[in-house]
């Protein structure tokens, strides 16, 4: 079987000064936080989203203490949740958004019936694999070399510059199945689109990732194979009475 290259090219990466460029250092590093429109609430997290109006969420409720007191803060226009994959369904199941029929069994009042909520999440799976080089220049030595290991964190310390500045993904390569491969005969094709839409990826690396401890020898090219159209969907339920936990229903390889 022969397969199909979307697209190839160097891994990205945001880097300033020899940093990580995040959402932290970019918001809360201190010549950033003193901005008269931003305002950043540390040591809270948000537990709810609630309703200003019916049908208008506009309120949050957070804690600084699971069992502490709860506030509310309301937006004057507009409330943008962004708690991540995970995150976000939390907060809304918590809210008595999501399946209406499930939140009332768990005792959580139902304010608006999204039964999606929770639902087909997928991650991508991946296969480390390994490649002996004959150099030295990979991540393996440092790794195993105390003394260097220090070296270059005293460089990265010192000047903001050294082997602790790359990205440690050089390339990423996207790729496709054949629109005739024999396994579209038995499955339909999980892809969000027929053109241009990748299976699987390739991640190469300069060294082995991700594995911790290296092996004692040798020197490696590494490429981790991971795949982003599943067709698997895993379900994930947050219940109020087991704050700070997650229930999930695991269907990482429910299909062949």
């Amino acid at each position: 079987m022969y397969y199909i290259l979307v697209i190839l090219g160097w891994g990205q990466a945001t880097i300033k000064n020899g940093s990580k460029s995040s959402s932290a250092t970019s918001y809360l590093a201190p010549q950033y936080i003193s901005r008269p429109s931003l305002h950043v609430l540390l040591h809270a997290r948000v537990t709810r989203v609630l309703q200003t109006t019916p049908g208008t969420f506009r309120t949050v409720e957070l804690v600084q203490d699971l069992n502490g007191p709860r506030f509310n803060l309301t937006a004057r226009k507009e409330l943008i949740l962004s708690a991540g994959s995970i995150g976000t369904p939390n907060i809304l199941l918590h809210s008595g958004i999501g399946n209406s029929s499930i939140l009332a069994s768990v005792g959580i009042q139902p304010v608006h019936n999204l039964p999606s909520v929770g639902q087909n999440l997928s991650e991508h799976l991946l296969l480390p694999f390994g490649f002996l080089v004959n150099s030295t220049n990979t991540y393996e030595t440092a790794e195993r070399n105390a003394p260097l290991a220090a070296e270059e964190l005293i460089e990265w310390n010192t000047t903001r510059s050294g082997p602790l500045v790359d990205n440690p993904l050089s390339h990423m390569g996207w790729l496709r199945i054949p629109d005739n491969a024999s396994i579209f005969e038995r499955f339909p094709d999980p892809a969000a689109g027929p053109n241009g839409t990748a299976h699987y990826e390739f991640v190469i690396s300069n060294g082995l990732l991700p594995v911790a401890p290296p092996p004692p020898t040798g020197n490696f090219f590494g490429v981790t194979s991971a795949v982003v159209s599943l067709a698997a969907r895993m379900h994930f339920m947050s219940f109020i009475r087991c704050a700070g936990s997650n229930v999930f229903l695991d269907r990482w390889v429910s299909n062949d």
